[in-house]
């Protein structure tokens, strides 16, 4: 059963935002709306739902029975409430951003000041609101304050022949900032575009390049947003090549934390990380220089961002082989593992790290609950431990029975092309298995050569399964029977 919009609202209310809400609704004096936030906050706090409890609300409030006839009243009541909370969400959105973004506060002043015509005062902080916004390369920011620049000289006062020439003046800059905003966002969704193209070339759809413009002359932001397109168009050794480059130039321009451009700094460090984890294979350098993005991220006090980019530098440690770093890692930071978006990513490697550490009980204790509503990958991802676990403890049978279901499961779900590595990669797991059950060295070794040779043979055709942990661990046990 879908949410009221009121439930959604009241779910996500902070103690402060309850405050207000609760404050406002003091001040219409209306003893219905006062019943309704009432047993709907308690309704919320309860876990039930609003939508199956309307005949209790609608007699908590009016004092009488419900009846179809006079649902309307309830609704105009609903109607109000949510009125109410989306009013004080939204000054407290404004008072939140005027406390973290000086520029938008110093928009507001302008607007402030011009209307009280306090105009040395509002030459004053337009003359620092502009340098500020140009030093971080917001021209949207420089481009507004520049239209209330004219707005307030055509207001000042006469009209006369320098009023006159000092408006154009303001027009002439405003025009020119205009160019460069639209030629730095045109760059900038560019980038975001070739970004997401690319994920879709994965699945055989394919959007061609947007051209780049042809301007006179080139921002650096422009310019940092070219190199990061080209840093997902390109391949090999140019993709990472215009990675570095990227971040290279907007770790020298974005310097404040707490900015636009300094998150931008952050997505350019991260990115060159992962690159160098799954282009250059360089699981040190990646590792550090995951670790980079996680700092800068702690910085910029982005804590949205923190799980996101601590999984990269897990994963970069993962592949490095300093499983226990992980480890460490996740004792330190241990509500990583409670987020919803990489939560069950962090479990899955702190049990592969306990597997390729040999401690299956650790590993078995630590699995996650495989679940449906997961990413299919990562749901794979989970059941290949199970087939392993159960080797390291030393029960291969049970091992060849777990990896054979999943192999099965390819079948009847019909992703054997879909997935064809996936599925070629689980029938070298069952030979493997099933040649450790053999008693005869000979044929062991037929088998030992076989898989290495479609191991081999997988890592060069499919580029991004060369370093997939089922794949190392099973890598891994065939250096050891070559021992």
């Amino acid at each position: 059963m879908d949410k009221l919009r009121l439930q959604r609202y009241l779910e996500t209310l902070t103690e402060r935002e309850r405050a207000a809400v609760a404050a406002a609704i003091d001040t219409q004096q209306r003893p219905t709306l006062e019943r309704l936030w009432h047993i709907c906050t308690e309704l919320v706090e309860q876990g039930r739902s609003l939508k199956r409890h309307k005949r209790a609300i609608f007699e908590y409030i009016f004092g009488e029975a419900y009846s179809t006839e006079h649902d309307w009243r309830l609704r105009h009541e609903y109607r109000l409430l949510v009125n109410t909370i989306e009013h004080i969400l939204g000054e407290e959105y404004v008072y939140q951003k005027l406390r973290s973004d000086p520029l938008f506060a110093n928009e507001l002043l302008l607007e402030v000041l011009a209307q009280r015509e306090l105009w040395t005062e509002f030459d004053d902080v337009l003359s620092d609101s502009l340098d500020r916004a140009a030093r971080q390369h917001n021209y949207q920011m420089v481009f507004r304050f520049q239209l209330l620049a004219i707005s307030a000289t055509l207001r000042k006062g006469m009209f006369s022949h320098e009023r006159m020439c000092e408006t154009i003046e303001w027009i002439d800059r405003a025009i020119g900032t205009l160019g460069q905003f639209c030629g730095t966002e045109y760059e900038h969704l560019a980038a975001l575009r070739s970004a997401t193209g690319h994920m879709l070339d994965a699945e055989g759809v394919h959007y061609p390049p947007l051209p780049s413009l042809d301007l006179d002359q080139e921002t650096t932001l422009q310019r940092y947003y070219r190199l990061k397109r080209e840093a997902v168009r390109y391949t090999g050794a140019q993709r990472l090549d215009a990675a570095r480059a990227s971040a290279e130039l907007i770790e020298s321009i974005a310097t404040e934390p707490g900015t636009p451009l300094f998150a931008e700094r952050i997505s350019a460090v991260a990115t060159l990380g992962v690159l160098l984890m799954i282009v250059a294979n360089d699981y040190t350098e990646s590792a550090s220089v995951s670790r980079r993005a996680l700092e800068l991220a702690q910085q910029h006090n982005d804590p949205a961002v923190v799980p996101l980019l601590a999984f990269n530098y897990c994963s970069a440690l993962m592949k490095a082989g300093v499983w226990c770093d992980v480890l460490s890692f996740l004792e330190r930071n241990p509500a990583v593992l409670n987020d919803r978006r990489v939560g069950f990513r962090f479990a899955l490697l702190r049990s592969y790290a306990y597997v390729f550490l040999g401690d299956a009980e650790k590993a078995q204790e630590s699995v996650p609950v495989a679940s449906r509503r997961y990413p299919i990958g990562e749901y794979h991802y989970a059941w290949y431990l199970y087939a392993i676990i159960a080797f390291i403890r030393g029960d291969i049978e049970d091992a060849l029975r777990e990896i054979e279901n999943l192999h099965k499961h390819f079948v009847r779900q019909k992703l054997c092309r879909t997935l064809a590595t996936d599925y070629e990669l689980t029938g070298l797991f069952k030979k493997f298995f099933a040649a450790m059950l053999n008693q005869s060295l000979r044929r062991r070794a037929t088998a030992q050569r076989q898989i290495e040779s479609a191991l081999d043979r997988i890592a060069t055709t499919v580029p991004h399964y060369h370093d997939y942990l089922p794949l190392i661990w099973l890598r891994g046990q065939l250096d050891r029977l070559s021992c």
